[in-house]
């Protein structure tokens, strides 16, 4: 390399930064294709609706970077075709009401807090509510059978 210049060593660091980051990028897709496989062949086996707290708890991903990889499952599940057999999952709230899941967390946020946000609407009524997924998974909610 005496015989290269500070910019010609300068980009060849560069090059390999960049093919280093791309061989991390692909070894991160492959991790979540990967979790997202284990985590939903686990729900299957389970029974279980989707939610951080199962993921965390129950699945045990109890990783520093458990919000990133959720959320990235989360992407990859939203991706796949239901079954035909799926059925909507319903809750109960403590103060009475059963509602039923419409949409599980993803990628979307509420703009008032940024957080991520179940949609479910009032089995009776038909009204349609927006649910921080905290408040969601607080234990407010309880399936029902």
């Amino acid at each position: 390399m005496a015989d290269l210049t500070e910019a010609e060593i300068r980009l060849i660091h560069q090059g390999r930064e960049s093919q280093q980051a791309e061989k991390d990028a692909c070894s991160f897709r492959l991790n979540i294709l990967k979790l997202a496989l284990d985590y939903e062949a686990w729900l299957q086996s389970e029974g279980r609706g989707s939610s951080f707290s199962a993921f965390v708890n129950e699945f045990n991903y109890d990783k520093g970077d458990c919000k990133l990889m959720y959320r990235e499952v989360q992407k990859v599940r939203g991706e796949l075709p239901q079954p035909r057999d799926s059925q909507p999952r319903r809750v109960h709230h403590r103060n009475g009401g059963i509602y039923m899941i419409i949409k599980e967390p993803d990628d979307r946020l509420l703009e008032d807090c940024g957080e991520p946000f179940y949609e479910y609407e009032n089995v009776h009524s038909g009204q349609i509510w927006l649910r921080r997924q905290s408040e969601m998974e607080d234990g407010r909610f309880v399936p029902v059978n």
